[in-house]
């Protein structure tokens, strides 16, 4: 079985910073929200005609909504993906030592 994915659907013409690859997603950009996330669940973020743009983390009391996690459509957000990134900023950070 198959979990539902939450989405958010932005104003149009509100994509602009996410196309520039700014990870945050502001209340005021937002149009609706599908379905009932909780505060960190994973979203994706559409724009206003259905396509995807990012996948984030939700953050219902902040101004800012949502954190983008990956803007690749195909990426899942799981544990594979944190140990992923984890792995990552650790080479960064040994080879910067």
């Amino acid at each position: 079985m198959s979990a539902t994915i939450i989405t958010i659907t932005l104003k149009s013409g509100r994509e602009s910073s996410l196309l520039r690859r700014h990870p945050w997603i502001f209340s005021g950009a937002i149009e609706k929200v599908n379905g009932r996330p909780t505060r960190g669940e994973t979203v994706h973020i559409l724009r206003r005609d259905g396509s995807y743009l990012a996948t984030a983390a939700y953050s219902p009391d902040s101004q800012i909504r949502a954190r983008v996690w990956t803007f690749d459509p195909d990426e899942s957000v799981d544990k594979h993906f944190f140990q992923q990134k984890l792995q990552q900023a650790l080479q960064l950070r040994q080879h910067h030592t």
